[in-house]
């Protein structure tokens, strides 16, 4: 996968003793940009979002499953905040595919893959 060679993905051809490791902006691009990155984000929404459509409920699956906790009450408001408004501004447009609701959770779920708490590992 091409991407994965921005972050320093091992090759099968060579050994090493150690991983080189580098942090360049085009790894924040493709974060942001890359199709598989959108697709799984789209992924995520819609496992968060399975049980029973409650948004907060949606919303602290998808800090447990991206981050391994759950949201802080602040955090909490916010992730609502967010998804409210982009549901509202989903609600506005004709003929697509997903629900409003469901396009919003994948716009957190795409804000969660480009957190500094989800890339880095402390």
């Amino acid at each position: 996968m091409p991407m994965m060679e921005l972050f320093d993905a091992p090759t099968t051809t060579d050994s090493c003793a150690e991983r080189t490791r580098s942090v360049v902006p085009t790894q924040a691009l493709v974060l942001m940009n890359d199709e598989f990155v959108e697709d799984q984000a789209g992924f995520l929404a819609q496992r968060a979002a399975a049980d029973d459509g409650k948004a907060a409920k949606a919303i602290a699956r998808m800090h447990v499953l991206a981050l391994a906790r759950e949201p802080s009450a602040e955090r909490l408001k916010q992730a609502l905040a967010f998804v409210s408004a982009r549901e509202a501004a989903y609600a506005s447009e004709a003929g697509a595919k997903a629900s409003p609701r469901q396009r919003a959770l994948t716009d957190l779920a795409h804000v969660l893959f480009n957190s500094s708490e989800f890339i880095t590992i402390e």
